[in-house]
């Protein structure tokens, strides 16, 4: 916790040497992936979510778990629809596309620069065909915005919502949504909102807790002759607290 004057000083220019190197890691790799599933991605050069991502991204670490998980999901289930809520700049949506691992993608951003940099992204990457922008969704808005477009095979929707998750997943709507795969990145509440929103996700699916695992640089000799700060500081996605994921797979799956 930071309290003292000096320790917010130090955090602000820390906060900005972050962005300043994982910046000039993406200028040195022309802002391309260069590890793991998403290897050859291209990246906006101005990313509206947070720059201080692209060290992250680049170079395979950014939410490597959930993609991996994605990835296994959709492969035993023969997933073929991906909905993103949350969609920020389109780095899951447009990666997995660009393998085709879904056959569409639907992605929400309340933003409207976020939707223009999805869409930008989408245009270098060549899948503009098969991705849908469409703004905020809400618990009101559910139904209409969401469920309309789901199919008669499940979708996986990947949600990453900034704490807003407790109040879109009410008991009502996850009924409406109980055969599709969720993964769903869950932020800080109270522990009632917490206790309700476990009791009502178990009543439609089976579930999983996961944790983001610290990085492993064994195959990356790019960042072997880089010291530890700078190093901890480019794969560092900048998160307030250890991030924690719930993935959601329905208790009557449906089969192709």
């Amino acid at each position: 916790m930071i309290n003292s004057f000096k320790e917010k000083l130090f955090y602000k220019f820390t906060k900005k040497y972050w962005k300043l190197i994982n910046q000039k890691h993406g200028i040195l790799n022309n802002f391309i992936v260069q590890k793991g599933l998403f290897k050859d991605l291209k990246l906006n050069k101005e990313q509206y979510w947070n720059s201080g991502d692209l060290g992250a991204k680049i170079y395979g670490f950014y939410e490597k778990d959930i993609q991996e998980i994605i990835y296994k999901l959709v492969k035993k289930y023969k997933i073929k629809q991906f909905i993103n809520i949350g969609s920020a700049d389109g780095f899951f949506p447009i990666g997995f596309l660009r393998l085709k691992l879904f056959k569409n993608a639907i992605c929400f951003e309340q933003n409207k620069i976020g939707q223009k940099s999805i869409i930008q992204n989408a245009i270098t990457n060549k899948v503009l065909d098969k991705i849908k922008v469409y703004g905020e969704i809400s618990s009101t808005n559910f139904k209409n915005e969401l469920v309309s477009k789901l199919q008669k095979s499940p979708s996986l929707i990947l949600c990453d919502i900034e704490g807003y998750e407790y109040k879109l997943f009410s008991l009502k709507n996850l009924e409406l949504i109980k055969n599709e795969f969720l993964i769903i990145e869950i932020h800080p509440t109270s522990k009632s909102n917490q206790m309700k929103f476990e009791k009502n996700i178990h009543r439609y699916f089976n579930t999983r807790e996961i944790f983001i695992n610290s990085n492993n640089f064994k195959d990356l000799p790019e960042l072997h002759n880089i010291n530890d700060i700078d190093r901890s500081l480019l794969t560092s996605e900048g998160r307030s607290f250890i991030g924690k994921w719930l993935i959601l797979e329905p208790k009557l799956i449906k089969q192709n």
